[in-house]
């Protein structure tokens, strides 16, 4: 199985998320061949509804939305979610942690070998089990690698084999700021972070990502 190869200065940390390649997020569409074998250039503007990276598929057979992330080296599961499925044994590992991409550390738990279904094909991917993911699932590039997954925003599908099987991709998810109201005033150095108590207007909330505001970083 294929993991990050960018080394921190432990051997148990490393890249988690890395920069996402163009080439299987750009939203330009091409079309493909003629009935004469010749290759057309002329671009196609993506259809109006966009669509995210995510699919809900089977894993060992429990009905899973993920995340097929291009710039994930490994492939995850929330441990919650595996709690709910018939899995094998979890396999202890060397790797301790990896880096995320804004930042942070994740611990992982171990190993466990998953299948996930793709219509009628099945597929396998050895995941590491987390506590701390905003999703169910990450498919990473060792999965995308191994099964030659292309990711396909115009018409909206995630192929693999060249087209061989297919799968929808979920509709983008609503992206609502929310304010949050801190209890005091407080200070964050450079790369140093704080556990702070604060303040919305939601009743309850099982994902959030907390992003500060810019144009008040400098403000006195």
């Amino acid at each position: 199985m294929n993991v990050p190869t960018t080394p921190f200065s432990s051997s148990s940390r490393r890249s988690y998320s890395q920069r996402r390649p163009v080439a299987s997020t750009a939203r330009q569409c091409y079309t493909l061949r003629y009935p004469d074998g010749n290759t057309s250039t002329k671009k196609k503007k993506p259809s109006p509804s966009s669509s995210s990276s995510s699919i809900h598929v089977p894993v060992n057979h429990v009905p899973t939305t993920i995340l097929v992330d291009t710039g994930a080296a490994i492939s995850l599961i929330h441990e919650q979610k595996l709690s709910n499925m018939q899995h094998k044994p979890i396999t202890p590992c060397s790797l301790k942690e990896v880096h995320t991409a804004n930042s942070g550390f994740i611990s992982l738990l171990g190993i466990v070998n998953l299948t996930v279904q793709i219509n009628h094909l099945v597929t396998h991917v050895d995941a590491y089990v987390v506590r701390d993911l905003i999703c169910p699932m990450i498919l990473g590039r060792d999965w995308i690698q191994q099964n030659y997954a292309d990711i396909n925003f115009c018409t909206h599908r995630l192929y693999l084999y060249h087209g061989l099987v297919s799968t929808p991709l979920l509709p983008s998810p609503r992206h609502e700021p929310v304010l949050m109201s801190l209890s005091h005033s407080i200070i964050i150095p450079p790369f140093h972070q704080k556990f702070i108590y604060g303040s919305v207007s939601i009743k309850s909330l099982d994902d959030a990502l907390f992003t500060p505001n810019i144009a008040l970083q400098h403000a006195r």
